[in-house]
């Protein structure tokens, strides 16, 4: 199988022309001579074509979602036909049906090859799909994508290659969600009428959690105090009841949300 061309050049071909020259004496008493000169040209077509394979993010957690685009690229002086993708799915990984763009048609597949058609000189296509993380899938998720095309030649001969992409390398890391909750009493008596609560929240796993919202159920015989709710520690304070709901946005690897409000006996 022929290497990827790593910086693709010019989409021309080669074209190059030779030239030969001469004397001859038409009557060799009078010696008069003349020149007479003759030419002649080469071409060569220029063919690369580059497999290229992302996925749209850097880490994914065990049950993520990984969506990959695999672009043809045709750098070469000829058009390509009958250019075929296939991607051989990582054992740790299940295709998301319905998500392959364009869709094969009957007796395609993603593993045994996408049919793209025709890729111009000097133009690209890309097939896009999207793959579900295994449950308890641990390490790194590693595969390559492959492609087949057909081109002919200026002499009108049709040649087959290959090509395939570089690895596409995707890490599986953890997802950690805990809270803690701490409360400026541990008992009350007679006389007491708050009490100060906070929520720590913590990602404790290596990649970011996304649209969090914590609730607090509220003990019998206590209330939330309206607008007592503080974030971090920091002005201003806001009217957010725990026990509906608080949502405190994102948090990133091994960072931490605070959560502060009062609570009244009744």
């Amino acid at each position: 199988m022929p290497e990827n061309v790593k910086k693709p050049g010019s989409v021309t071909g080669f074209f190059s022309s030779a030239r030969a020259d001469g004397q001859f004496s038409v009557c060799k008493l009078e010696q008069v001579e003349r020149r007479i000169s003759a030419y002649g040209s080469l071409k060569i077509d220029r063919v690369n074509a580059v497999l290229t394979k992302t996925a749209d993010k850097f880490a994914v957690t065990a049950g993520g979602k990984i969506k990959y685009t695999l672009r043809f690229t045709n750098y070469s002086s000829v058009d390509m036909f009958g250019v075929g993708v296939c991607d051989k799915l990582s054992p740790k990984t299940a295709l998301i049906q319905g998500s392959v763009e364009p869709a094969p048609q009957p007796g395609e597949t993603l593993e045994t090859g996408v049919c793209l058609g025709v890729v111009l000189a000097g133009q690209s296509k890309t097939l896009k799909y999207a793959v579900r993380v295994n449950g308890g899938a641990a390490g790194d998720i590693l595969n390559t994508a492959r492609a087949a095309f057909c081109f002919n030649d200026h002499h009108g001969v049709t040649h087959r290659r290959e090509t395939e992409s570089a690895a596409a390398v995707t890490p599986i890391v953890e997802a950690g969600l805990r809270i803690a909750k701490t409360a400026d009493k541990t008992f009350v008596t007679g006389d007491d009428t708050e009490i100060a609560c906070t929520l720590f929240v913590c990602n404790t796993g290596g990649v970011s959690i996304e649209h969090i919202t914590v609730r607090d159920e509220i003990p019998a015989g206590m209330a939330y105090k309206r607008g007592s709710t503080v974030f971090n520690g920091a002005p201003p304070l806001m009217d957010m009841n725990p026990e509906d709901g608080i949502d405190i946005g994102d948090i990133g690897p091994n960072g931490c949300f605070e959560i502060g409000f009062t609570l009244t006996i009744l």
